[in-house]
């Protein structure tokens, strides 16, 4: 076998150093036949030098002279065989000719034995211009070494018992309006929006690391507009807010969790800007009120762990509890008629919203 890799026949009467190529991943495998399923017959080291098939190396100096493609050559070669076998030619199918989509090179090993290498396992040594070309690969797909120092509980994973997760939820507000003077002939509620930020840790007595218990950060917006007789009114509310918060997966498998929680919001700003309009002049007024209440909410979350790397998916829905609460106006407006005293309550009124986000454990 070691001998097609040094015949005359292979000799173009230029190349005058060995065939050689340098391996460049840590540890490449020379398989058998010309596929990856085959069988390993040597595995070689990153730096080691190995001895490639001279076909590998050559040159054909006419193609920029001839336009004929290299398929059409060896189809006309293989007929002219048939139609005139010459004695001369006997063996010639036995030549080992690369194709250039081939994933492999072909090799020689010290044993004598003949084998196949990934092209993106070795670097081909051509002195040549050939050589500013070839790919290296950026990754050691071979590389099966650990960097030090190792991860904590290695090799086995580890929850830490420490989760974080940031959600963003809409929901329709019903929450009742301002007591206007005038009666409201139309009404449009819109979109609550909310970002909720949370941060738990599982309870000690608690083996089963399903019960977690610790803070909320709770931020809401929307925007409601009426119409009445003779005015059109805008509310704006936003609310900013923490609270504790405690948890639990009901189920829990490897990749899904079903968590219900229940977390009371201590609403430190609740903050209502109304700002009135007077439809046939255009005169304006506007007023703040300011409000502090307590809001518990019942939450269902489910979650897909590591659906981005380290990083769950969480989808839910928040039953929330807007107890009945008073508001203080913290200016005075200039239409004394267009309002109805320096305060005002609310009832208490049950919502629901919807979110997405991320989760993770640290």
């Amino acid at each position: 076998m070691a001998k097609e890799y040094y015949p005359g026949k292979y000799f173009d009467g230029i190349r005058l150093k060995e065939n050689m190529g340098e391996i460049t991943v840590l540890e490449a495998p020379i398989f058998n036949e010309k596929s990856t399923d085959a069988d390993v017959i040597f595995y070689f080291r990153k730096g080691d030098k190995i001895n490639v098939h001279p076909a590998e190396f050559s040159l054909n100096r006419y193609d920029e002279f001839i336009d004929i493609p290299r398929e059409k050559v060896d189809e006309y070669k293989e007929t002219y065989q048939k139609e005139f076998p010459d004695k001369l030619f006997e063996g010639d199918d036995k030549i080992y000719y690369p194709t250039p989509d081939s994933r492999f090179y072909k090799v020689l090993l010290k044993s004598g034995r003949t084998g196949w290498i990934l092209k993106d396992h070795i670097f081909l040594i051509t002195s040549d211009k050939r050589e500013v070309s070839q790919n290296v690969l950026l990754e050691d797909d071979t590389d099966y070494r650990i960097e030090e120092p190792l991860p904590k509980k290695f090799p086995l994973k580890q929850r830490t018992g420490i989760r974080g997760y940031g959600t963003f939820a809409l929901g329709v507000s019903r929450s009742s309006s301002y007591p206007y003077t005038e009666r409201i002939n139309q009404n449009g509620y819109g979109f609550t929006k909310s970002f909720d930020f949370s941060f738990l840790r599982s309870v000690k007595f608690d083996t089963t690391r399903r019960l977690f218990f610790g803070g909320v950060l709770h931020l809401l917006s929307y925007t409601n507009e009426f119409e009445l007789k003779t005015r059109t009114t805008n509310e704006e509310h936003t609310t900013l807010g923490v609270g504790p918060s405690l948890a639990y997966d009901v189920w829990k498998t490897d990749d899904y969790i079903l968590t219900t929680q229940a977390t009371l919001i201590f609403n430190l700003i609740n903050f209502t800007n109304i700002r009135q309009r007077e439809i046939e002049t255009g005169e304006k007024d506007e007023r703040d009120f300011n409000s502090f209440y307590l809001t518990p909410k019942l939450g269902f979350i489910f979650s897909n762990r590591d659906f981005f790397y380290d990083f769950d998916l969480v989808i839910g829905t928040n039953i929330i509890f807007e107890l009945s609460r008073t508001y203080e106006a913290t200016n005075k407006g200039e239409q004394n008629s267009w309002w109805s005293g320096n305060s005002y309550e609310r009832d208490f009124a049950v919502e629901t919203n919807y979110f997405l986000g991320i989760q993770t454990d640290y």
